[in-house]
């Protein structure tokens, strides 16, 4: 379970809407990096693909680690499909609490204390120590998110190496003015989701990004890549560039087209999105399940956040459904702690069409920051028609995004497996056709739907009959059940095997010598002994 403490954090710096941004959950921070040989990567060499590890930074985002600079400058970079560049926060940056000094101004005001960042936590970069660096012309970098945090600099250019492999023809942003208080963030998603355009003295050009530099250099055939982001509370994830490893997911592997909803805009999607089909719970702890949803909603696939959004009359179903109330003082659902039994039995099911994710109630639970105290929901109501799904519904999920032919293959993620075997893994030819994979038969998405429930995704157990002894009780002679024998060693050979007919009245004439229990198909027997006889009472 995740932590409520530093979400409500998060949430206190950034405001509601920060987990379902772009860079999301960039408020926690990550230690301090130990080594400048990267061991997170596996790549042999011309195989068309390239492994990278992600490393889980206090089970709140996933990030890895870049050399930059010469000699090599150690950064632990956000990981962050939602977004496109590449940027790294200046060692300057006025808004560290280190660097405050109560005069300086950013665009002409004056920076408030209050509004600084612990930078001590993690690295940062200063240029001034690396003989490479180089300032890429005169435009600004200027990157804003919606939990109001932003990232203000210059374009540069650098030795920059990532697992081995040399990126150094990769553009990005040097942040001189930074209040998301992470290290940099490493955007994968579509050149055209670049920060270049929209702002003072943008470039407003779009440049080869990461995974375009794969490809460019002949490291991956095509703009794809498969992510695994392992457990919840795993240390670890890994994304695959250029290939699928069939050893990451259980069942079907099921291609859907990407989702293009701006069309009034461009003529391809620009986002790693794709649409729901429906969206369920289930309890099979209690025998209960719900439908909240069959209508078609678009979703975003997105690892920099950590939770997820949803349009509030949905997240109110996916809350009430675990009685969750939402608290305006805290600005998320709050709830009474479950169980460990209803932990392990309840899940929340997404169905795409062709193929479910099952994310368990763990996933979504925020864990009381006090003994006895509430738990936290972790999903965000918001006034949009569509979902944002972060890293709780992405770790059980395995995806595979293939930007250069517009869509996105779902499974089942294969949580007992997180080791890639090399023989396990396909690289992913250049006409889009995925390794084992099915094209999905769904209808596509044309316009935002009411939210309705037209067939059930969830379907509720039948609630075993209660094991606890009531007056409706039938008896049994034990010659005629098949139990677990019990131990009777210390009981009289005669009273552990006698039989007979039951007396009328057994509840106020037995005196137990010998009592235990065993699972029948039909009930629980407890075995005893009445007025020297053995019997079995058969509980409904």
């Amino acid at each position: 379970m995740l932590q409520i403490g530093p979400i409500l954090l998060l949430l206190s710096l950034f405001g509601i809407h920060a987990l379902s941004s772009p860079v999301g959950t960039a408020g926690k921070q990550e230690p301090n990096l130990r080594s400048s040989k990267n061991q997170y990567a596996k790549r042999n060499s011309g195989s068309g693909h390239l492994e990278i590890e992600l490393q889980h930074i206090e089970q709140t985002y996933y990030a890895t680690t870049l050399e930059i600079g010469t000699p090599p400058q150690n950064l632990t970079v956000l990981f962050d499909s939602g977004s496109s560049d590449l940027w790294v926060m200046d060692a300057s940056n006025p808004y560290c609490e280190s660097q405050y000094t109560g005069s300086q101004t950013y665009n002409g005001s004056s920076i408030n204390q209050a509004s600084t960042i612990d930078c001590s936590s993690f690295m940062t970069f200063n240029k001034s120590l690396s003989s490479s660096f180089k300032t890429k012309g005169t435009s600004r970098f200027y990157a804003y998110y919606s939990d109001k945090t932003f990232a203000d600099g210059s374009w540069a250019t650098e030795k920059l190496t990532m697992n081995g492999v040399d990126v150094s023809s990769l553009q990005f942003g040097l942040g001189n003015c930074v209040t998301t208080p992470v290290s940099g963030v490493l955007g994968i998603g579509f050149p055209r989701r670049e920060s270049v355009k929209g702002y003072d003295n943008a470039p407003n050009e779009f440049y080869p990004n990461f995974p375009q530099v794969l490809k460019n250099q002949g490291i991956i055939d095509v703009v794809a890549y498969s992510m695994f982001l392992n457990k919840l509370e795993s240390d670890t994830g890994s994304i695959l560039f250029g290939a699928i490893d069939t050893s990451k997911y259980t069942g079907d592997l099921v291609t859907f087209p990407m989702l293009n909803i701006y069309p009034d805009v461009t003529d391809k999607p620009a986002t790693l999105m794709v649409i729901l089909q429906g969206l369920g719970a289930q309890d099979n702890a209690n025998c209960k399940a719900e439908t909240f949803v069959t209508s078609k909603i678009p979703v975003l696939l997105d690892s920099g956040t950590t939770l997820m959004g949803a349009p509030k009359e949905i997240a109110d179903m996916m809350a009430d459904f675990m009685n969750a109330t939402f608290s305006e003082d805290e600005g998320i659902y709050i709830m009474e702690c479950p169980t460990k039994e209803t932990l392990a039995n309840t899940d929340y099911i997404f169905d795409f069409g062709g193929v479910q994710i099952k994310v368990p109630l763990s996933n979504f639970i925020l864990s009381a920051q006090s003994e006895g105290g509430p738990c936290g929901f972790a999903v965000l109501p918001d006034d949009s028609n569509t979902m944002v799904l972060g890293d709780i519904f992405l770790s059980s999920a395995y995806v595979v995004f293939d930007l250069d032919n517009y869509q996105i293959s779902l499974a089942a993620a294969n949580l007992d497996n997180n080791v890639s075997l090399e023989d396990s893994i396909i690289n992913i030819p250049s006409d889009g056709n995925i390794p084992n994979a099915k094209m999905a038969t769904v209808d596509p998405w044309s316009t935002y739907e009411t939210f309705t429930v037209t067939s059930a995704i969830a379907t509720a157990c039948t609630k075993p009959i209660s094991s606890s002894s009531s007056s409706s009780s039938s008896l049994h002679p034990s010659s005629q059940l098949t139990t677990t024998k019990p131990d009777d060693s210390h009981i009289p050979s005669s009273l552990a095997t006698t039989t007979a007919d039951a007396p009328e009245q057994l509840s106020s004439q037995v005196e137990i010598v010998y009592k235990t229990k065993t699972e029948t198909i039909h009930s629980t027997v407890v075995i005893g002994v009445c007025n020297a006889k053995s019997y079995t009472t058969l509980t409904n």
